[in-house]
C-alpha cells in the first residue's frame, strides 16, 4: 500500500502536469501559427539579401545622376513624391507592429520563468548553446549596422566635399569673369577719354541722353532689388513645391532670354557643364538645414557682387561727370573747333552705338548671373527631392528590418516553447503509464476488499 500511496501522490502530481499540458497544447497551436511566421521570415531574409543588391544599385545610381538633368524626369519624381506620401501614411501600421513587440517582450519575460524548467532537461542544453551563438550573431549584426551607418555618414561627407569643390570652382569662374569686367571697364574708360577728345559739344548732348537712359536703368535696378528681396523671402519657403514650380517657370523664361544673346553661348555651354557637376552632388537630410544657411550666404554674395558692379558703374559715371564739367569750361575756348567736329560726328555716332551694346551686355551678364543662381537652386532642390524619396524608402526598409528582428526574437522564444512542449509530451506519455498503474492499484484494492469480505464470512 505504501507503494500505491506513493503512486497515488505521483498521480496527483501528474494530474497537475496534465492540466499544465492542456495549457501547453494551446501553446502548441500557437506554435503552428509561428511556423507560418518562420516561413515568412525566410522570405524576409531573401528581402534582406535584396537590400545588398539594392546597395549596389544605389552605387550605380550615383553614376546615373548626371542623366537626371532633364526637367521631364524631375516632374515624374514630383509625381512619385505623392506616391511616397501615401507610403509614409502607412507608418501607423508599422507602429502597431512595434506595439506587438512590447507584447512579445512580456512573453519573453514569461520565458525567463520557463528557462528554469528547461534547465531540468540536459537535452536542451545544446539548444541553449545554439541560442547563445545566435545572440552573438545578432550582436554582430548590430555592429555591422553601426558600420553601415558610419559608411553612410562618410559618404555624406564626401558628397559635401564634392559640393564644396564645385562651388569653389564656380567661385573661381566668377572671379575670372569679374576680372574680365574690370578689364572691360578700363577699356571703356579709355574709350570715354578718346570720345572726349573727338567730341566736345555734341558729346554733352549724348551724355544728357545717356543720363536719361541711366535713369531708366536705375529704375530697373530698383526693380531688381525688389526681386532680390523676394528671393530672400522665398528662401524660407524653399521646401514648398509651389515656389519651386514658379522658379521652374521663371527658368524657362530666362532660358529664352539666354538664347537671345548669341555672344554668351560659350558661357551658357560652360554653365551646362556646371549643371551636370551640380547634379552629381548628393545631400543628406541632416545637411539640408546647413545647405539653406549656405544658400543664404551665396545669395548675400550675389547681392554683394551686384552692389560692387553698381558701384563701379557709379564711379564711371562720376568720372564722366568730372570730365563733362571740364568740357563745359572748355566749350568757350573750343568754339573754333566746331567745324572739325562735323567730320568726327560719324565716328561719335558709331561710338554711341557701341556704348549702348556694351551697356546691354552688362545688363545681360547680370541676368545670366541671376540665372546661374536660380539654376543651382533648382538643381539642388531636385537632388534633395530624389534624396528625400530615397531616404523614405530606406526608412521603410529599416523599419521592416526592425520588425523582422522582433519576429526573429519571437521565433527564438517560440523555439524554447517547442522544446518545452517536447518535454511535456514525454511527461504525458509517462502519465499514461502511471494511469495504467493506478488502474491496476484500483483492481488490487477491489480484490483486497473482496478478500476481507470473504475472511469475515469465514469467521
Amino acid at each position: 500500500m505504501t507503494v500505491n500511496e506513493s503512486r497515488i501522490n505521483e498521480m496527483t502530481v501528474n494530474e497537475s502536469r496534465i492540466n499544465e499540458m492542456t495549457v501547453n497544447e494551446s501553446r502548441i497551436n500557437e506554435m503552428t501559427v509561428n511556423k507560418s511566421r518562420i516561413n515568412e521570415m525566410t522570405v524576409n531574409e531573401s528581402r534582406i539579401n535584396e537590400t545588398t543588391v539594392n546597395e549596389s544599385e544605389i552605387n550605380e545610381m550615383t553614376v546615373n545622376k548626371s542623366r537626371i538633368n532633364e526637367m521631364t524626369v524631375n516632374e515624374s519624381r514630383i509625381n512619385e513624391m505623392t506616391v511616397n506620401e501615401s507610403r509614409i501614411n502607412e507608418t501607423p501600421v508599422n507602429e502597431s507592429r512595434i506595439n506587438e513587440t512590447t507584447v512579445n517582450e512580456s512573453r519573453i519575460n514569461e520565458m525567463t520563468v520557463n528557462e528554469s524548467r528547461i534547465n531540468e532537461t540536459p537535452v536542451n542544453e545544446s539548444r541553449i548553446n545554439e541560442t547563445t551563438v545566435n545572440e552573438s550573431r545578432i550582436n554582430e549584426m548590430t555592429v555591422n549596422e553601426s558600420r553601415i551607418n558610419e559608411m553612410t555618414k562618410n559618404e555624406s561627407e564626401i558628397n559635401e566635399m564634392t559640393v564644396n569643390k564645385s562651388r569653389i570652382n564656380e567661385m573661381t569662374v566668377n572671379k575670372s569673369r569679374i576680372n574680365e569686367t574690370t578689364v572691360n571697364e578700363s577699356e571703356i574708360n579709355e574709350m570715354t577719354v578718346n570720345e572726349s577728345r573727338i567730341n566736345e559739344m555734341t558729346v554733352n548732348e549724348s551724355e544728357i541722353n545717356e543720363m536719361t537712359v541711366n535713369k531708366s536703368r536705375i529704375n530697373e535696378m530698383t526693380v531688381n532689388k525688389s526681386r532680390i528681396n523676394e528671393t530672400t523671402v522665398n528662401e524660407s519657403e524653399i521646401n514648398e513645391m509651389t515656389v519651386n514650380e514658379s522658379r521652374i517657370n521663371e527658368m524657362t523664361v530666362n532660358e529664352s532670354r539666354i538664347n537671345e544673346t548669341p555672344v554668351n553661348e560659350s558661357r551658357i555651354n560652360e554653365m551646362t557643364v556646371n549643371k551636370s557637376r551640380i547634379n552629381e552632388t548628393t545631400v543628406n537630410k541632416s545637411r539640408i538645414n546647413e545647405m539653406t544657411v549656405n544658400e543664404s550666404r551665396i545669395n548675400e554674395m550675389t547681392v554683394n557682387e551686384s552692389r560692387i558692379n553698381e558701384t563701379t558703374v557709379n564711379e564711371t559715371k562720376i568720372n564722366e561727370m568730372t570730365v563733362n564739367e571740364s568740357r563745359i569750361n572748355e566749350t568757350t575756348v573750343n568754339e573754333t573747333k566746331i567745324n572739325e567736329m562735323t567730320v568726327n560726328e560719324s565716328r561719335i555716332n558709331e561710338m554711341t552705338v557701341n556704348e549702348s551694346r556694351i551697356n546691354e551686355m552688362t545688363v545681360n551678364e547680370s541676368r545670366i548671373n541671376e540665372m546661374t543662381v536660380n539654376e543651382s537652386r533648382i538643381n539642388e532642390m531636385t537632388v534633395n527631392k530624389s534624396r528625400i524619396n530615397e531616404m523614405t524608402v530606406n526608412e521603410s526598409r529599416i523599419n521592416e528590418t526592425t520588425v523582422n528582428k522582433s519576429e526573429i526574437n519571437e521565433m527564438t522564444v517560440n523555439e524554447t516553447k517547442i522544446n518545452e512542449m517536447t518535454v511535456n509530451k514525454s511527461r504525458i506519455n509517462e502519465m499514461t503509464v502511471n494511469e495504467s498503474r493506478i488502474n491496476e492499484t484500483t483492481v488490487n484494492e477491489s480484490r483486497k476488499n473482496e478478500m476481507t469480505v470473504n475472511e469475515s464470512r469465514i469467521n
